[in-house]
């Protein structure tokens, strides 16, 4: 009977991850304490001028001296991020937070005034105020739908958005592109950016926006081999001295 027991949990393990397999996994974490590398060690942010700063541990950035990631998407069909920032400045009417093409098209994520707007498409309803911590947080799922969430509070979910049906792999915050001469981006402040590989329910971005956790929970294929395995001998054990 306890045999049957331990794999009963062994199996109910294997399950769980089976089930948990398509949600978004935390694949990229840039907590920027000091430096710009990746907690998972994937690849490093490039630096467009701005700063470190070792206290609170932030990125300092003026006008068009964001950061940028090249191929930190494993799937540029399916994927969600989040970042915490603030600006100095929200004068004018265009601020680019988020370039997805290197830096050759007017598209991308901005705010529009103090509201979240993935120009050409919907402008949200939260309002933004400078030197104040905002957290911005977008999901794609794989039929193309795009939704941005301000502070946990969903502003717009764009389905077959175009622009992000082309959406390279190269990520630019923070920084304008070329087309209009880098002239709609302002200073502010960045306290870290999270990549996860898959889509970000609604009840997650909140969870996200509280100060919790997703997708860091989901234990890899091989741990599981090695609980089931271990499962197995520990059965096995108690039924030969039973």
């Amino acid at each position: 009977m306890k045999f049957r027991n331990i794999l009963t949990v062994a199996a109910l393990s294997c399950s769980m991850w089976a089930g948990s397999a398509s949600a978004a996994v935390l694949i990229h974490d840039y907590q920027l304490n000091g430096d710009l590398n990746d907690v998972f060690g994937g690849p490093a942010l490039a630096s467009l001028g701005g700063s470190l700063v070792s206290t609170p541990g932030r990125y300092d950035f003026a006008a068009n001296q964001g950061l940028q990631l090249s191929g930190g998407l494993n799937d540029i069909s399916t994927w969600s991020l989040d970042f915490r920032a603030s600006y100095a400045s929200l004068s004018g009417t265009w601020k680019k937070l988020i370039d997805f093409r290197s830096l050759t098209t007017d598209d991308g994520l901005y705010f529009a005034n103090d509201k979240l707007q993935f120009y050409p498409d919907a402008t949200g309803t939260t309002a933004v105020t400078i030197d104040t911590d905002y957290t911005i947080a977008l999901s794609r799922d794989g039929a193309g739908t795009l939704s941005g969430y301000v502070n946990g509070v969903l502003q717009w979910a764009i389905a077959n958005e175009a622009e992000s049906n082309v959406i390279g792999n190269v990520l630019t915050f923070f920084t304008d592109d070329f087309v209009t001469g880098q002239g709609e981006a302002r200073p502010g402040s960045v306290d870290f950016i999270r990549i996860y590989d898959g889509v970000l329910t609604a009840d997650e971005v909140a969870i996200l926006n509280a100060g919790g956790t997703v997708g860091t929970t989901v234990p890899e294929p091989a741990s599981l081999a090695l609980l089931g395995l271990g499962l197995l001998g520990l059965g096995w054990g108690r039924r030969k001295t039973a």
